[in-house]
Parts: structure tokens; sequence; C-alpha cells
């Protein structure tokens, strides 16, 4: 019976357990947004791309893993001269695209036509790139926009002043968006994205950290209002999923008020998973561990499943057993899934270790930039430079090893294949249209430099590491080529794990693409990723970048191995960026570019 509302029974379950505000509201706090690893990795990835006007960006994830939030929470984040139109009811037409973001930029509506729309949004966004201004298009549930609509938003991404994107496109959806772009009609689109994110499910600690987080910004603690076996039962029925842990612990408070229970238990949260149609074999009570094999195979045996009862399962015996060619087939299933989990889920040697024995890495001479102070006394010097890909490379530059008088290591011989395909000199030009695309020079554009471009999606056969990748396309190998690749490739988490299903793009590095906008407006030079620390002395002692402020960026590669990326800042302008640039790779400081 519920209890009529006194001063000592408040009527509402937020007073009633002594919160000091409502703790789990579908509606985000962006002041104290909880944020874990992979979101602020695609946080930060969707900042930089829209930053170094990337065009377009891709992030996908279960409903209920913190797209939207995190959109919300990037138009916070972005710089005020970024202007943020966020679609979140799209409409099939392209006109009513237009026509929002023209109101929302409170540009005049003119004749509602969409040439009209992009002729006035081209001329307002160019005259904007002298105060340095940008437009950031969010597309929320991409996933219900039609083929011609798609196309559409395509060459818009694509609408430019020189050289430089006028339009920075953010796609959000869930994982059926990818298998929708990876359709033929689509694959000019899918091949002009340049970031593509995705947002996992939280592990069990950080779904109870976000629980914790929630309630003691309301004042309690979770050990205050729930049994340890209700909060283990809440994490695991949760999967992960923000919007169903949500949805658990409000309607867990809502039931404890009207039971007066002011902590609560694991029945109240099976009573609420009953009534969405989940039910426990173990009953009401009992903790959602995961038992072991012995003890399933031995509960499965003492309880059948409620769906097949005895008696038909008897049945079902019988009946196969008078038909040998259904149970032949029944077997040969059941073979071949046994084969399919073996293959799947037991462990296999990882062969970027076989790879690495037999052709080692570069060693760390290679990798740590030199001072101009000390180049006398050095016998060696960093590698040289990413040859584009468009361009065969000349033999006639000499290695940093025989400037200097040293013997020069040997060169590792490239892979004879990659994908099947024979591995030519120079990586063949992506397919793309000429209106989006042009060939690099030997002096290339500030906003044409700034770009990382992709060469070619590549298959990932047995035993290819990333650094033989390096050494294919680049000519060499060593770590700062080898981040760039993972950065390009953001569904690879291990450097020792290619996933074998997928294939890897390639990204074609040029001066520019060094170069890193910071939210206040200044520039900074992305100098390299290295194995320690060290390598910030050496550069804090080069002459180019004396005054200048060298930050440490950790850079993890794998659960056990961390990198460090290094940036030297500020530069008041993109050209002085540039400019330092050049005298570092003059210089044979860059790790990335050769001398």
């Amino acid at each position: 019976m519920i209890m009529p509302a006194t001063m000592d029974h408040p009527a509402t379950s937020t007073h009633f357990f002594g919160f000091s505000q409502k703790p789990f509201d579908f509606e985000p706090d962006l002041d104290s947004l909880f944020l874990v690893k992979s979101q602020t990795e695609a946080l930060i990835s969707m900042i930089n791309g829209i930053n170094e006007r990337r065009g377009l960006i891709l992030i996908t994830g279960e409903s209920g893993t913190g797209k939207t939030t995190l959109l919300h929470y990037l138009q916070a984040k972005l710089a005020k001269r970024v202007k943020t139109i966020r679609l979140s009811r799209v409409s099939i037409f392209f006109r009513e695209i237009l026509k929002q973001i023209t109101q929302e930029l409170g540009l005049p509506l003119g004749d509602e036509t969409p040439a009209f729309f992009l002729s006035q949004l081209r001329t307002h966004l160019a005259e904007g790139l002298s105060r340095r201004e940008n437009l950031a298009i969010f597309v929320d549930d991409a996933q219900n926009l039609n083929k011609e609509t798609f196309e559409e938003l395509r060459v818009l991404s694509q609408m430019q002043e020189g050289e430089v994107r006028l339009v920075q496109i953010v796609l959000a959806g869930p994982p059926e968006l990818e298998n929708l772009l990876g359709g033929e009609s689509l694959r000019p689109l899918a091949r002009q994205i340049q970031i593509r994110l995705q947002l996992q499910a939280l592990w069990p600690e950080e779904s109870q950290l976000f629980i914790e987080q929630r309630l003691q910004r309301a004042g309690r603690s979770s050990e205050e209002v729930f049994t340890p076996e209700a909060l283990d039962l809440i994490v695991s029925q949760g999967c992960g999923i923000f919007r169903k842990i949500i949805f658990l612990c409000d309607k867990a408070f809502q039931k404890g008020f009207e039971l007066q229970q002011r902590r609560i238990d694991a029945a109240i949260i099976w009573g609420i998973l009953a009534d969405q149609g989940v039910s426990s074999l173990e009953g009401q009570g009992k903790s959602a561990e995961i038992p072991g094999p012995d003890a399933l195979i031995h509960r499965l045996f003492e309880n059948p499943p409620r769906i097949v009862k005895p008696d038909i399962l008897t049945g079902v015996i019988s009946y196969l057993k008078g038909h040998p060619l259904y149970l032949y087939l029944l077997g040969t299933f059941v073979l071949g899934l046994v084969f399919y989990l073996g293959w799947e889920f037991f462990p296999t040697p990882s062969p970027s270790r076989i790879q690495r024995i037999e052709a080692p890495a570069p060693v760390v001479k290679e990798q740590l930039p030199i001072p101009a102070a000390k180049e006398k006394d050095e016998t060696s010097a960093p590698s040289g430079p990413i040859a584009p890909p468009d361009k065969k490379v000349e033999g006639a530059a000499p290695s940093p090893d025989q400037a200097t008088g040293s013997p020069a290591p040997a060169k590792p011989k490239p892979e004879a294949k990659i994908a099947g395909k024979p591995a030519p000199e120079a990586a063949p030009q992506p397919p793309a249209k000429a209106e989006s695309r042009k060939e690099s020079k030997a002096e290339l554009k500030p906003g044409v430099q700034r770009e990382i471009r992709f060469n070619e999606l590549v298959e990932v056969p047995p035993g290819k590491t990333l650094y033989s990748f390096a050494r294919d396309y680049y000519q060499r190998a060593n770590h700062t080529l080898v981040d760039y690749i993972l950065e390009s490739n953001p569904h690879i988490k291990d450097l020792d794990r290619i996933p074998r299903d997928q294939k890897i793009a390639i990204p074609e590095i040029l001066e520019g693409s060094l170069l890193v906008q910071s939210p206040d407006g200044s520039w900074k030079i992305r100098l390299g990723t290295f194995e320690s620390r060290q390598a910030e002395r050496a550069f804090k002692e080069e002459p180019l970048l004396k005054g200048r402020e060298i930050e440490i960026a950790p850079r993890p590669v794998s659960p056990a191995t961390t990198w460090y990326r290094l940036y030297a800042g500020k530069f008041d302008t993109m050209e002085e960026a540039l400019k330092t640039t050049e005298e570092l790779r003059k210089k044979g400081l860059l790790p990335a570019l050769k001398k």
C-alpha cells in the first residue's frame, strides 16, 4: 500500500531517497557528462576533423551508447567561430535540409530553390574564411536518409573555395548505417569519409562508475541505495548501454518509492525485468553472476529450458532416429559450428609478432630527432619521408646515414603482394572524381597540404604487420608512420592484432598534414610519435623551436604499450607553422617526412 504524502513520507521518489536532484534523467547534463575512453577519443577525433576541415566524418554505435549526447557535447566544445547545425529530424528532401541550414545561418530564403540556397551558402562561407569561420553539420539518425539525399550531402561536403573545404558533415547512426554506406550506389560517398568512429558499450566497471557518478551528483552513493546484488544485476542487464542503465535505475527508484523501501534489492530489479519480458532461470533475489561451464551444464540438466519440455525433447530424438538424413544434417551443422567457434575464440599466435622476428622494426635512432647543436657528434639521423603514392621514388637522394658517414642499414625487402596485388613503387591513386581530388604538386597550397588523404583500402594478408605496410607504401617504417596508419583505422585497437576480416586505409602524408589547429585559433606542429619521452629534450634544444612549447600526448597503441606524440607550438598563423615544418624537414627532424 502506498502511504499518503506527509512530512515524513515525501510525495516524490527524489525526496524519498534523499536526492538533491533526480539522478537518472534521460536529458544529459553537459557540465558533468560521463565520458569513457572510447567516447573521449571519438570526441577528440571529431574536433580535430572539423578544425582540420576533413569533410565527411562517420560515427556509429548501438542505440543508447551516447551518439546524440556526444553531438550535443561537441557543439558546446567547438570554438565559437565554428557554426554548428544539428539535423535531428532529417527530411528526405535535400531542399528542406538546405532551408534549415539557411535559416540557422540567418540568411534570406529567396526563392527557396536548391540552386539559390547552394549559391548563397557558398558566398557566405567563402566570405567567412578571412575570419577563419567554419561550418559543421551534424546529421543524427542518418540511416533514415535516402540515396539521393546521401549523394547531395556528398556534393555539399565537397564545396570548396580554392583548396579549402567550406562544409564539414558528421553522419551519426547505428551500425546498420555502416552497412548501408557499403552498398554499391553509395560507394562514392563511403570513399570520401575521412574519419570513421565507433562507440562501444561500457565495460562492467565503467557501468558501475557511471551509476556512482550519477548518484554522487545527487548527494548519495550506490552502497546507500542499492544492495550489491541489485547493482550487479543492473550492470549485467544494462549491457553497457547508457539508456538501459538509466531506465533500470529510474524504474527501481519509482518502485522503491511505491513499496516505501529505501534500499533497492535484487527482487525489485527482477520485478522490473519481468515487466519487460525478461525472466530468470534462477529466480528472484540471486546475483546475475556468470556460472562456470560445469555449473551451467549441471543446471541445464536439472532444469531444462522452459520452451523445451522433456516429452517434446524425447519425441524429437525419436524422430531423428527414424530419419537418418536429418540426423546427418544436424551432425554436420553441429560439427561446423564447433570448428567455427574454435577458430573464432581459441587464441592464435599473433602474426605481427612473427613478422617482427623476421623483419624487426627500425631502431630508435631512426625516430629520435638530432638537435642542430649535436648534429656533428651524432652518427645517424631520423629517416626520411613519405614518398607521395602517386609519384615514383627517385633513388638518387642519399640517406641520413650516408650524409653522416656511417654505413646505411640494409633496406628490408618489401612484401611481394598486398591483398593479392603486386606491390608497386607508388600506390595507385584513389578512385575519386575530378571535382573532389587534385594531384599533389611539389609545392602545395596550405589547404591541400593539411588534408590527410587515403591511397586505397587494402586487405590484410596473414602475417602482415603495420610496419610492413609502412615499408611497402613509404619505403621505410617507424613509430610515426605506424601511428598515422593506426589513426586512420580506429577499428585497430591493438598494434599487434590487425583484424583479418577488414580492410585498412593507408594515408598519404604531406607537410601540411603535420599541422594541427588549436581551439583558440593558434597552430602547432605534430613532430612525431616516439617510443619514449627522450625526444622531448632534443626538440627543446632545437634552435628552430626556441621559445616554443613542446607538448607530450600519450598514445596507447595496445593494451600494454603506450607511445608518445610530440607537438610544438604555438604558432600564430598557419603560414608560420608551415615554414617551420619545412625547415625541420630539411634538417631531417621529422620522422614522417624525408629530408
